[in-house]
């Protein structure tokens, strides 16, 4: 394939960025199309590039050389594109979910009066996202890495008059910094150790044993990947950084939908699993983003059964099914980590689309406790996002089903039983918030003030195509991957498609593994029965009892049954407290004793100096006058001082 039609596919968002940014006014809703048509253009090159590897017609590694950016000694960094398997499925739903994003943008952000700044962000933050993906080495990757993160900043706090926003966007623009700090400790490692920053080489230098510090220093090893690590906490939103994701849902819902269901987000996981060779050299390392996964997992999934505003549900949800992923990763399972990411790029784009669809007719109402029965008035929105909910659920078969439940067996195989178990309550938890959204919103009598019921109408096209699609991807994307024990192993496309960029890895942790996998066709049936049965009872369940057949009434009587538990739920599990009490109050003590030092250390110090050498110069000014007769009457004392001391002692 020719190296021109991957320049252009970052090229194409980077023009929409240009022509809204310099020519919005003259272009004004001219500017939204063509956002679309450049998203569009991107994501059928991108199709073209991962349907032609799936079925033979391209081959990979494809490489795109650019030109000399930085020259280091006797290194010199190249900007450079590298395409394999794993690049050419992230660019296939990137751009394809982007491109339905954008569509939708101009029906929700129709008559904004930042319409062209908004396309021109858009289209900046996709360009960031796909150089993020293509770069063949980790400053290229970085410069992508940093710009989702600045887009990130301006897309969040677009509503520049709404309460919070700014913030928001800034809380996001700072935790990420700290893990990109983690990123950069792991980069200079790197550069000092192996000697180059190209991914590729990186890969294979581990590959060979040719760096001692990999063979022969655990520590090491741990250390540099737990800084990577630390960078995917940030971008991904784990424990202890995931505090920025909620927040993210001050700026519209098409920026929460974009960087919550397939591009920024899955920035971590996508990290981990092409630097996989490296993290298996690192069981520790592993075993902590086990650990971290799965209780980021259940943490964020027990806040999202309590929540009121409707987007805040499926903001918790992302960082909720960001824990599976990372799960996934820990346990070796990187394509099952992958495919996930890859589900859920459409069950929530769905349903995040849905909730603006909702929020978008209800002039702006997000809490569910004031709609209800909106499936009579808008029956496409109510559809799809019974299709998202269904694919997040993970209702067999569709499409979170065959992701997350290959998640469930890989952990379950790998001997984390408690993490297995962890996995399986926070799947519970996933069916019912899922459902509880729906039947709140959709089913029931509504509940909607009497002037806002009066004018609520389905969206327009260009808000509900996206719907329909997504909500058919959140049924049917799991063709791709059909699970090992529904096909018996013969039909596995993704795993079999990206086995080239994982074999390292999984050579790596087989040649250390303290204990073989478990290998049961029936166990694998059976489990996949416990967490079906899991999802429809406890789940779906529930969700209909508490949160159609017996609301309000019965929620009320739950939740004051379950006291503390609830009040930890509803509160999320006071995050933000924490981190004002300790982080936020932590930094403004020190920055108090940083004033006070500078006041009473370091200024008290240097105005003693300054006062001693004043003093000093006002006792040599007074011998130093410049009077002659002065100066002679001082020898002539001094001389006669001698003179009676010399006498004296004789």
């Amino acid at each position: 394939m020719s190296s021109i039609w991957i320049i252009l596919i970052p090229l194409l968002p980077l023009l929409a960025f240009v022509a809204n940014g310099l020519f919005g006014r003259a272009l004004q809703r001219t500017g939204g199309w063509l956002a679309v048509g450049c998203m569009g253009g991107s994501a059928l090159i991108g199709a073209v590039i991962f349907f032609g590897g799936l079925f033979g017609g391209i081959t990979f590694p494809i490489q795109v050389d650019l030109w000399q950016w930085m020259p280091l000694g006797d290194v010199t960094i190249r900007i450079g594109f590298y395409v394999d398997q794993l690049t050419a499925l992230m660019l296939f739903f990137v751009t394809f979910v982007s491109t339905l994003v954008f569509l939708y943008s101009m029906g929700y952000m129709a008559g904004d009066p930042g319409f062209n700044r908004f396309f021109a962000y858009l289209g900046l933050f996709d360009f960031s996202m796909l150089v993020l993906v293509l770069g063949d080495s980790l400053p290229v990757l970085f410069v992508g890495w940093e710009g989702v993160g600045l887009c990130s900043y301006l897309l969040i706090g677009y509503y520049l008059a709404m309460p919070g926003a700014p913030d928001a966007g800034k809380k996001a623009f700072i935790v990420n910094r700290i893990g990109d700090f983690g990123f950069l400790v792991a980069m200079f490692m790197l550069f000092a150790s192996v000697g180059t920053l190209n991914i590729q080489e990186i890969l294979a230098a581990v590959a060979s044993g040719a760096v001692p510090e990999f063979q022969y220093s655990a520590a090491f090893v741990t250390f540099l990947t737990l800084m990577l690590f630390l960078g995917c906490t940030g971008k991904s939103a784990q424990i202890p950084l995931f505090v920025w994701l909620p927040d993210a849902m001050a700026g519209p819902t098409p920026v929460s939908a974009l960087i919550h269901a397939a591009t920024m987000v899955t920035a971590g996981v996508y990290l981990v699993v092409r630097l996989s060779a490296l993290f298996a050299l690192a069981p520790a390392t592993m075993l902590t983003i086990a650990i971290v996964a799965a209780a980021t997992a259940f943490v964020a999934g027990s806040i999202a059964l309590t929540q009121k505003d409707i987007k805040k549900v499926l903001a918790y949800s992302t960082v909720s099914q960001l824990g599976y992923m990372f799960l996934a990763c820990g346990v070796g399972a990187f394509t099952a980590g992958i495919f996930h990411v890859f589900t859920h790029a459409f069950f929530k784009g769905c349903l995040f689309l849905g909730a603006g669809s909702v929020i978008h007719a209800c002039h702006h109402i997000q809490d569910m406790d004031q709609m209800g029965g909106l499936r009579r008035k808008m029956p496409a929105t109510a559809r799809t996002f019974l299709f998202g909910s269904l694919g997040l659920a993970g209702i067999v078969p569709f499409a979170g089903f065959m992701s997350k439940d290959e998640i469930l067996w890989r952990v379950f195989s790998d001997g984390k039983f408690i993490l297995y178990a962890i996995a399986l309550v926070t799947a519970a938890f996933t069916a019912y918030y899922a459902f509880r959204a729906y039947f709140l919103t959709f089913e029931g009598q509504s509940r909607l003030p009497h002037d806002v019921e009066h004018h609520v109408h389905e969206s327009p096209w260009t808000m509900t195509l996206p719907l329909w699609i997504l909500g058919i991807g959140a049924l049917a994307a799991g063709v791709f991957n059909i699970l090992p024990a529904f096909g018996h192993g013969h039909y596995s496309a993704i795993n079999h498609f990206l086995a080239p960029v994982v074999a390292p890895a999984e050579a790596i942790l087989a040649a250390h593994a303290s204990h073989e996998p478990i290998h049961s066709f029936a166990l694998e049936i059976l489990l996949m029965i416990v967490s079906t049965v899991v999802a429809l009872v406890c789940g779906v369940g529930l969700a209909w009892l508490f949160a159609y057949k017996l609301w309000p009434a019965g929620a009320s009587r739950m939740a004051r049954r379950l006291g503390p538990l609830y009040r930890i739920s509803y509160h999320r599990w006071w995050w933000d407290e924490f981190y004002n009490v300790f982080v936020a109050g932590g930094l403004k003590l020190l920055a108090l004793i940083s004033t006070l030092f500078d006041r009473f250390v370091i200024d008290g110090v240097l105005h003693t100096v300054a006062g001693a050498a004043r003093s000093g110069s006002r006792l040599i000014r007074f011998f130093q006058n410049g009077q002659v007769q002065a100066y002679a009457l001082a020898i002539l004392v001094g001389v006669n001082l001698v003179v009676w001391l010399v006498l004296w002692y004789q």
